[in-house]
Order: C-alpha cells, then structure tokens, then sequence
C-alpha cells in the first residue's frame, strides 16, 4: 500500500498522472484492515480501547469487553490504527540526505 503524508509526495508519486492515485492520510487515527472485513467493521461501529490496543464494538460494555474478549468481533481480525500528526516545514532542497 502506498500513502503520501504531502501533497508534494503525491505528486512525485502520481507524476500529474489523473488516472494514478495514491491514498492520503489526513491527521487524527487511521484504521487500516482487509476490505473483506469492512462490513464488520461498519455493523460493529469500532471504539479504539488505545490503553489495550485494540477495537470493541461501540454497543459492547467495558465489563464484556475485559471479561469476555472471545465475544469481541474484532478478536481475530487483521488490522492496525495508526495515529497520524503533520506539521508543516521546509526542507532546503540542497542538502544532502545521503540518498
């Protein structure tokens, strides 16, 4: 998967090219997972638990999700959340990177 953090790098990436995309991530968290699994992830609107590291369905109670976790729906999904922050700056297009 390829994701541009700039617009510049979607624009190196895309070379102008409109029939090329590239995905964007925008600041804030980013739920990455398998398109197979976008249905359940809608029907089970997800809460990001971040100090467990994992999602729990909005309607599922603290206590269920701590004592119960194979009723979780999430339990043996393949997934990730990212937390995404930009900030701008300017890079001085001379320096070396040692690229």
């Amino acid at each position: 998967m390829t994701l541009a953090l700039t617009q510049h790098a979607r624009d190196s990436f895309t070379g102008g090219v409109p029939s090329v995309t590239v995905g964007v991530l925008n600041p804030g968290f980013c739920l990455l997972a398998r398109g197979r699994d976008y249905s359940s992830l809608i029907d089970n609107e997800p809460v990001y638990m971040g100090a467990y590291g994992l999602l729990k369905p909005q309607d599922m109670a603290l206590k269920d999700f701590l004592q119960s976790p194979d009723d979780n729906p999430f339990r043996e999904m393949t997934y990730a959340v990212l937390k995404v922050g930009t900030a701008e700056t300017r890079l001085n297009p001379s320096l070396d990177y040692g690229v």
